[in-house]
């Protein structure tokens, strides 16, 4: 068990974050690692991948992913695109072959003070033939062995951070890092990772905490610090999702839309500086009666509050509801 003491400025800037990359090396390490072995809910798309790597299709990446550190995914490629990366697949893809060779060896070396492992030796040697590669093996894998299934895979994501912002809403940030699995414990200010494997360097006081759900962890907690950010990757509570692969699902929105609604959200928003709900009403082109009723929503919640200054009311988001828009991202938008 690892504790990390987190402060009280660093759980103000708590985020609730998917990565797509993660998804794809994280599935790669399950597949390669447990083939034979994965049941429920995982056992109808290792049966789809195991009929695509027959063939030959993304044969490449399981075994580059079968090499690396037991409890590790590729941390130093995950961290040059973990601000708002695209979540299409191929857009994706495109974006990692954008990434800076110089800065993924520089973080691959700070990761790995007393050596770098085996698998990654190339993107030290060079960085630029090994991010190429690795674009190919890449697209290879998750064109047979996770396309038919990206579409679920992104809904599970949205669904876990509707939940995450549900709990905050409703418990504050105990609340949220209370309902995570029971591998991650907090009892404030300790953060307790039971962890597949342990930093291979120490960790410093982290100044931000990042959560990040992913599918394919099948009951792993995996931890990595980079910079000031303390990033931990549980398995997403919806992962049985992925047993449902013929679902239709409906185009995904942003998380703070899906938590509150579209007009909620944009009032939320608009709040970044205080208001009146004419100005509100005039802003949004919605009714002032319609604005009131919203108001009167959040308020409930303790998202928003009333500020009296001479004859006029304003409203103002209350500490929870800056929190809130921090927790999706969506502060200082």
């Amino acid at each position: 068990m690892i504790e990390i003491g987190i402060s009280d400025a660093c759980l103000s800037r708590l985020r609730v974050a998917w990565n797509p990359l993660a998804e794809i090396f994280a599935s790669a390490a399950l597949l390669a690692r447990y083939r034979q072995n994965l049941q429920f809910p995982y056992r109808s798309w290792m049966m789809h991948a195991g009929r695509a790597t027959a063939e030959g299709d993304g044969v490449a990446m399981l075994a580059w992913a079968g090499r690396w550190p037991l409890g590790c995914l590729p941390w130093f490629l995950l961290s040059e695109m973990d601000d708002n990366p695209p979540r299409e697949l191929d857009d994706l893809l495109v974006g990692l072959g954008k990434a800076s060779p110089e800065r993924v060896r520089s973080r691959l070396l700070a990761d790995y003070p007393a050596g770098v492992p085996e698998a990654f030796a190339e993107f030290a040697a060079t960085p630029a033939a090994a991010l190429a590669e690795l674009v190919d093996m890449a697209k290879d894998y998750a064109s047979a062995v996770l396309r038919p299934y990206w579409p679920v895979i992104c809904d599970t994501a949205e669904g876990e951070i509707l939940r995450c912002g549900q709990a905050f809403t409703t418990r504050g940030v105990d609340g949220l890092l209370a309902d995570l699995p029971a591998r991650i414990r907090w009892t404030r200010p300790t953060l307790a990772l039971n962890a597949a494997a342990a930093p291979d360097r120490p960790l410093a006081s982290p100044q931000q905490l990042r959560l990040i759900p992913l599918v394919f962890l099948r009951d792993q907690v995996l931890m990595y610090q980079f910079g000031e950010t303390l990033c931990v990757a549980y398995q997403s509570s919806g992962a049985a999702n992925l047993a449902l692969p013929g679902r239709q699902v409906a185009p995904p929105d942003d998380g703070l839309t899906m938590l509150l609604g579209r007009s909620r959200a944009t009032l939320l928003l608009s709040l970044q500086r205080p208001s009146t709900t004419t100005a509100l009403a005039a802003r949004l082109e919605l009714a002032a009666s319609t604005v009131s009723e919203h108001l009167a929503t959040l308020r409930s919640a303790e998202i928003v509050e009333r500020r009296r200054r001479g004859n006029r009311v304003y409203y103002a988001l209350t500490d929870r509801g800056k929190d809130l828009l921090a927790l999706f991202g969506e502060a200082g938008s």
